[in-house]
């Protein structure tokens, strides 16, 4: 039988232990849940969850997915081009402002300066060191 490995943060891997003395008796739900800062019925849920998945059970259930809020690989390139063709010139907070505006597409100032410096329409610009007199 084959052992999958588990990509575990430290702090699940705390938790796992915890959530084991819990299991074994070694300790109350309420004292793992003050150890945990959490309450209770997070602490049954997560019992549950172990009993059910062994140590994959404190691994949060999205790890390794891409975002739900991910845009898409064709409306960044949609907007790219946009950008390119009608408002090179522009910087990302103005760009965003005019691609609301004109063309309807809400995209914020960071991802459309993201996506400027991909098509190399902005350049990344290091913020000053403060002058002290």
């Amino acid at each position: 039988m084959r052992e999958d490995i588990i990509m575990m943060r430290w702090k699940e891997a705390e938790r796992l232990k915890i959530i084991h003395k819990v299991i074994e008796r070694e300790m109350t739900q309420i004292e793992g849940g003050k150890f945990l800062r959490l309450c209770e019925r997070q602490i049954r849920r997560i019992v549950k969850a172990v009993r059910l998945k062994g140590a994959r059970g404190v691994v949060h259930g999205n790890r390794g997915r891409p975002s739900a809020r991910k845009m898409g690989e064709e409306e960044e390139e949609r907007i790219g081009r946009l950008v390119e063709e009608r408002y090179g010139d522009f910087g990302p907070t103005l760009a965003s402002e005019k691609l609301e505006e004109r063309e309807g597409i809400r995209v914020s100032r960071e991802k459309l300066r993201q996506i400027m410096i991909a098509k190399g329409l902005w350049r990344v610009r290091r913020k000053r060191e403060e002058r002290h007199h």
